[in-house]
């Protein structure tokens, strides 16, 4: 199936089995896209392990994020810039818990704390921080509809989290200053 570049929506391509590493992930839902040329663009893994999309230019003409959880792997797919991406068995939902002093900005108990960890988790990928290297920055707004705010790293994120196959929820963040982006789910 090719489809046209996520414009202002947001992509995530779901697998589920063996384990890839986060490029043939990267590659795989890539190769999806009408705009993709595999000759013309490259992934390029900076200095804090956040992997880039670049033309020949250097420009980023797509904007990925991977992220893991058991035999499940997303890979966030947008155009408008920086994404960061979670996902998390609901199985954790008692970890995340019982580690409520690790980030104090996480309401709620059980699924609602987890729902609050995935957002976060995406909004520190997506500034390119490590979640506990800056968690005092991370202030969840739900005034925002569907749409949860935080401050991370000096810069505002809008983040969404949202149910994958009954068994694990999913974070996705992105720059607060665009417009507000629909989550589409793909399969592969």
């Amino acid at each position: 199936m090719m489809i046209a570049r996520p414009g202002g929506d947001v992509h995530v391509w779901v697998c589920q089995g063996p384990k890839l590493e986060s490029e043939d992930l990267i590659a795989r839902a890539l190769a999806h896209y009408r705009e993709w040329d595999a000759e013309a663009h490259r992934l390029h893994r900076s200095a804090n392990g956040k992997i880039h999309v670049l033309d020949r230019t250097g420009a980023s003409p797509f904007y990925v994020n991977v992220s893991r959880a058991g035999d499940m792997a997303i890979c966030a797919v947008a155009c408008d810039g920086p994404i960061g991406a979670d996902i998390e068995s609901l199985d954790r939902a008692d970890w995340v818990a019982a580690h409520r002093d690790l980030l104090p900005s996480c309401g709620g108990t059980g699924r609602a704390m987890l729902e609050d960890w995935v957002r976060l988790e995406a909004a520190h990928k997506a500034a390119g921080v490590g979640l506990l290297e800056e968690p005092s920055l991370a202030a969840t707004d739900p005034a925002n509809g569907a749409w949860h705010l935080h401050q991370v790293n000096g810069a505002l994120w809008k983040s969404i989290c949202a149910p994958l196959a009954g068994t694990h929820l999913i974070g996705v963040a992105l720059a607060a200053h665009g417009p507000s982006a629909r989550l589409r789910k793909f399969c592969f």
